[in-house]
This record gives C-alpha cells, structure tokens and sequence, in this order.
C-alpha cells in the first residue's frame, strides 16, 4: 500500500480533451490522501482535478486519473447546463 500518487504533466495532459491544459505541477495532499491539479478548459476556466489514492490503489495510477478527468468533464457539463 502506498502512501502518495504523482502524475506527471505528460499523463494528466495526456487524458485531458484538446485545448485542455494543467496550469500548474499537481500535489498529493496527504490528509485527504487525494492527488490534485488545477486545469483550464479551452474557454480558460478552471476545474479542480482530483484523483483519490484509494481509487488508484483498486483500478491502477491511470485508469484512476482517467476515471477522474471523465468525472471532470461530467460535472463540468452538468454545472454549464444547470
């Protein structure tokens, strides 16, 4: 059992939809055991990307971040439409 997750640049930018980009290196928070980075959309908002250890511990580093970003894009669409 790990105790941390990192993504690099080249993973998270590699799972998000084109014109999407992370605005800054992501950090694990140790507390909430969650990796999160800050994104924007091609309409320069931006989203908070969270990734939870515990789901990457059970599916694997990536099937968890693309789980995540997925799960971006849902709430992302929901908040726009209302």
């Amino acid at each position: 059992m790990r105790n941390y997750l990192y993504y690099t640049d080249s993973e998270i930018r590699s799972l998000l939809p084109g014109g999407w980009k992370p605005l800054e290196n992501g950090r694990y928070i140790a507390e909430k055991k969650v990796f999160t980075v800050k994104v924007s959309d091609p309409s320069r908002l931006d989203w908070v990307l969270e990734i939870k250890l515990e789901k990457a511990e059970k599916l694997g580093r990536i099937e968890a971040l693309r789980e995540a970003v997925l799960d971006l894009l849902h709430n992302r669409f929901r908040s726009i439409l209302g």
